[in-house]
């Protein structure tokens, strides 16, 4: 589905009701955003993670471990539109992504090839140029480079999360107008300018 909603420049902070508010753009979903995982696969820690599927260097049957050393995500560029996501019964308004920001891509021959440097986890990877687009339920914020590294919240080592929403009247007026409303939000996210992101997981409440 196409939304045609809003947009505004995000001077700090992450979204609130009243930034998701100005004029208008309409948002086409896009298939382009892929997989980076090699070897998808699951560990539960149990004699059943038949499944685990890990590389040939790891030892270790039943570690609980599912990045499988992949950090696997959903690879997105500047020519990759708009990722379009349904987060369902979002109740108290907090909306949060993790991306790994320090992978490029380079051109070998006629392939583009993923390279990683952790060195570079404070946003060096990304170019001068870059701006990330997200929409909360159709209306658009921006963040340039600057303002994108000010809003990463180090959790822990190589974990990296963004507060793209935290409004707890944000479903207020949901179904019936209850205080205890819940409702299905839309969330769409790209890139533009240059660079790339790496985006391994969403997080809703």
């Amino acid at each position: 589905k196409n939304s045609t909603k809003n947009k505004k420049k995000a001077d700090a902070g992450n979204a609130s009701n009243d930034q998701l508010d100005t004029p208008t753009e309409t948002i086409v979903p896009s298939s382009q955003w892929k997989s980076n995982c090699n070897r998808p696969g699951h560990c539960d820690g149990s004699t059943n993670s038949y499944n685990c599927n890990r590389s040939t260097q790891n030892s270790c049957l039943l570690s609980g471990h599912n990045t499988n050393d992949d950090q696997c995500g959903l690879l997105g560029t500047p020519d990759n539109g708009w990722l379009v996501l349904t987060l369902a019964d979002v109740t108290e308004g907090i909306i949060m992504v993790k991306f790994h920001t320090w992978k490029t891509e380079t051109q070998v021959g006629g392939d583009r090839m993923l390279e990683e440097d952790r060195a570079l986890m404070g946003g060096e990877a990304l170019p001068d140029n870059f701006e990330f687009d997200f929409a909360i339920d159709g209306k658009i914020v921006t963040w340039n480079k600057l303002e994108f590294i000010k809003q990463w919240h180090p959790v822990e080592r190589m974990v990296q999360v963004f507060v793209l929403l935290d409004d707890v009247h944000f479903v207020s007026n949901g179904k019936n107008g209850k205080k205890n409303a819940v409702k299905d939000v839309e969330l769409a996210m790209r890139l533009r300018g240059g660079g790339l992101l790496d985006l391994t997981h969403v997080y809703w409440a």
